[in-house]
Parts: C-alpha cells; structure tokens; sequence
C-alpha cells in the first residue's frame, strides 16, 4: 500500500472541494492506500481569492471574510509550508490536478520540491493535462499525465510505478509517461461507471473549505454532481474539447447521470456524516436529465436529504415541469447561462443556440414558478467585443429581470475554441495566459475595439448599470475613471446600493 499526497495548488475559490480530488482519494483509500491533502486555497500566491474579488466589485452582498478566516495569510512561506508537508505526510507519489489557471503555480511547487532533491514520482490529471498533453509533459518536474476520467487508472498506475514497472499496459484511458528521455503515449478507450464510484471524500479538506457565501450569509456547504459531462460545444468551454477527446471512448454519450438512487444516497451520507446545510451541484446542465428520471431524482432528494442547493442550466433545457421538480427538492437557486446579449455573436461565436426572447421568458418562467433566486450569468469582453455589444447584454439583463446578474471577465484558456482564436487574433499573449488566473475584475485581452480599462471599468460599475435607472449613465460613465474627485462619489453610491438594495427592483 502507498501513501497518495494530492495536490490542490493555485486553487482561488475558498469553500470548494474538488469534485476530482474528492473522488479519486476516495478510490485510492477503497482500495486501501493512505492519502493527504495539500492545498494552497489560503496561502497568499500573489494573487485575490474569488471572495475577494467579489467584495472588491460588488458582486455578491458583502462578507466578513475575516471573521471565518477565509482569507490568505501572508505570513506563510509557501516553499517552507509545502517542504513540512512532505516531511509529515512522507508520500510514496504526488497526484497533482489542475485547471489550466492553476497550471502553472502546480509546476511552480512541483518544480522547487524536485530541486530541493524530492525524487517523489508525480502524476498529473485534470483538464489541463486533458486539452494541453504536449504541454504537461512537457515539464521536468511531471513524470506522469492521465488524459480524461482518471478513476479507473489510478490504482493500475500506482501499482505500476510502486512495482517500478513500465506502465505500457493498454490502460483505460490514455497515459502519457517518460522513459529513457522519451514521451510514451499509451491507448486508452473507456469511461468510468459513475455509479461504482465511491462516495465522496471529504475527510481531508481544511474545514473552512466547507464554508460558501450564499445570501449574504456562510453556510456549512458541500459540492456534488449528479451527472457528468455536456454535450454542446460552446466555444469558450473546455467541454467543447473533451467532447472530442471522449468520442472515441466505449460509452460515450456526451453526458452520463448518476441513478437517482445512487445520487441520493451520497447525498444524504455527506449531510450526516460533515453536518452540511447546503449543496453547490456542479453540473454543467442538470435539467438535461429525462423528465421521468429527473421526477425520481425530486422525490428521493426531498424525502431524504432536503437541504437547499444552487444549480445551474441551460435555457434550452429549462421546461416548467423539471423547474417545479426543482422547486419540489428545495432548490434555493438556479444560474441560467446569458453569456452575451448579442444574439449573432452568441449564436455564431460562443455556439450558444437560444434567442434573447427565449431568455427572457426563460427568466419569467423560473419565477412564476417560485424558485427563490435566479442568476443571469454573463460574460463580457469577448473577443472583437464593442462597448455596445457589452450594453446589449446589460440591456437583456434588464429586460430579463433576473433576482442577480452575475458578470465574468472572459478569460481565453488555451485548448478551448475562443482561448485558442483569441491567441490567433493577436489579443492575448500564450506566455502571459499560461501564467495567469482567471479573475472577475480583471482581462487579458488587448483588443484595438476595446481598451482593457474599459472593460474593467464597465465591470466595476456593472451592477449600477444593471440595476439603476439609465438616467444615471452619464454619471457612471464618468465614474468608470478612477481619480480621487469620484472616488468618494462611488463610495457614497456604493453606501446607498448596500441600503435601498435597487437590484431587486430592477427596471428595463
């Protein structure tokens, strides 16, 4: 048996536990190895937690992180904190996930443990290595990269390389390894069955990592998923790539549920066992699942686990029967994909198939039927983007009324469609993409259109914009540049929003 060290390095979204992570140190620990968790999430990198970057542009309503200490202490030496980590923990290997975003903080510590003579072997997995395998291997420090669903290769391969064998098996899903100074690539052509998977591991995660912001408040929170997968191809999205790497494999579908049963009974485990209030479930599109199934699914949740969640969706796949099952099953908030109010671009550039029309009745719908809180998830500077384009998606945030807009700063990760034309076009630079994190407020994009200030200007004041009457664009227009006589005028504006709430009342 091994001891398994797991990685969760340049992480930025405290009160999450990864769904990969979770699960495959739960297939290791079935199997009856030792595992460990290192994580970053509140060490100080150099870069704002998510948390902070959200009280930073009001996106959400204001939390003291402080007083949960969810907030990174710069007082940790991260090369002295990982190096005691490994003298505790020992690990006979170091499994390392990671987001394109995290990347390259990953090799950042892989790289300094190997210099300071830890010949420790390292496997690497997640999307990254998935859409990016040239460039995983690609580094000195990474010895091992899975591509795809690593549940079912995980144990062969430690086995592999406690044994000091060659892992030139014909595995379940591609292995990438180096020998003599060569890149060997194995075949793999399979999928996991979800449903004989372990339930979820949260034993070793920091106990602020169960703690979300939800309506202004801190819930005792867990992350689940009961489906995996997606079978559009929206272009800014990894899963218009790992459709592709997935096609050949035995049992693709573009996208596999958990049973209801199965579902429900890692549901309620999780709430008993970590004393949970609250689920984040990380489907990409819940509704996807048949009426019939999704029926059986409502029933079981509300019977025996209950406690509210958040979820989110496509509108095509939005239907007044599976929104009153959701509300049947408590759901306490839905986010509905806008993306841009733009309908040629949305519909020609993000491969996103809904007309503003159908958004907006889509919104209305979710309502009329009672879910307590809706989200319109937008995204704004996209590539050859206009400042009118931007004010179209606010426009349908208006007209949609959601109960919260939320906007993100497209951020062009590589191996995806956009990231990849963006690259292309001259707007972002490989090197600095690689290097970078995704953050709200901020954009990597130079674009002749669009001044990068504009973008994160119109950010900054996007829920005035939104929300406030368009009498008062002149005035936010003017406040977008920050000098020390509107600083104070932002200020008071932000004071008023905090106490009259306008979002609420939001008007076209």
């Amino acid at each position: 048996m091994a001891k398994l060290l797991f990685t969760l390095i340049g992480a930025s979204s405290p009160g999450t536990k990864p769904l990969n992570t979770s699960l495959l140190s739960a297939v290791a620990e079935r199997a009856g190895h030792e595992t460990a968790l290192f994580d970053t999430t509140f060490m100080d990198l150099g870069f704002e937690l998510d948390t902070e970057v959200s009280n930073k542009i009001s996106q959400f309503k204001k939390i003291d992180y402080d007083r949960y200490n969810l907030v990174r202490d710069s007082n940790i030496n991260w090369k002295k904190e990982f190096i005691r980590i490994l003298e505790r923990e020992k690990p006979d290997i170091i499994c390392a996930s990671a987001m394109s975003d995290m990347f390259y903080y990953t090799v950042k510590f892989l790289t300094y443990m190997k210099e300071e003579g830890y010949d420790i072997p390292v496997i690497c997995g997640g999307i990254h290595p998935t859409l990016q395998p040239d460039d995983a291997i690609s580094h000195d420090c990474i010895d091992y990269i899975v591509i795809g669903e690593g549940e079912d290769v995980l144990l062969p391969l430690v086995d592999s390389i406690l044994d000091k064998e060659d892992p030139s098996y014909q595995s379940k899903v591609p292995v990438w390894y180096k020998k003599d100074g060569k890149v060997v690539k194995t075949l793999g052509n399979s999928l996991v069955d979800l449903d004989g998977l372990p339930v979820l591991n949260y034993e070793f995660y920091d106990n602020r990592q169960f703690l979300r912001q939800f309506e202004g408040k801190v819930l005792r929170s867990g992350d689940v998923q009961t489906m995996r997968g997606c079978p559009r191809r929206c272009t800014y999205c990894a899963n218009a790539e790992l459709n592709k790497v997935y096609q050949t494999m035995e049992g693709w579908t573009g996208w596999r549920v958990y049973t209801p049963e199965r579902f429900v009974e890692e549901a309620d485990y999780l709430v008993r066992k970590h004393k949970l209030e609250f689920f984040k479930f990380f489907d990409e599109d819940m509704l996807l699942r048949p009426e019939e199934d999704f029926a059986a699914l409502s029933e079981l949740y509300k019977k025996k686990v209950g406690i509210p969640f958040t979820m989110q969706t496509h509108p095509g796949t939005v239907t007044r029967k599976k929104v009153e099952l959701l509300k049947n099953m408590n759901c306490a908030s839905m986010t509905i994909s806008m993306e841009c109010g733009n309908n040629h671009y949305r519909m020609h550039e993000l491969k996103r198939r809904y007309t503003n029309e159908q958004f907006i009745d889509t919104i209305k719908l979710v309502k009329d039927v009672g879910i307590p809180r809706v989200t319109a998830l937008t995204m704004i500077g996209l590539p050859t983007e206009s400042r009118k384009m931007v004010f179209e998606t606010i426009d349908l945030a208006r007209k949609s009324k959601p109960t919260h807009t939320n906007a993100n700063i497209f951020f062009p990760y590589l191996g995806t469609p956009l990231g990849e034309k963006t690259v292309d076009l001259g707007f972002a630079n490989k090197t600095e993409i690689r290097i970078s994190k995704f953050d709200a407020s901020r954009t990597l994009l130079d674009m002749p259109q669009m001044k990068s200030e504009d973008i994160e200007n119109i950010r900054k004041l996007w829920s005035f914009y939104v929300t406030w009457p368009k009498f008062m664009y002149p005035l936010f227009r003017w406040l977008e540049k920050d000098t020390a006589i509107r600083r104070p005028i932002l200020s008071v504006l932000r004071k008023i929003e905090y106490a009259i709430k306008p979002f609420k009342k939001c008007t076209a």
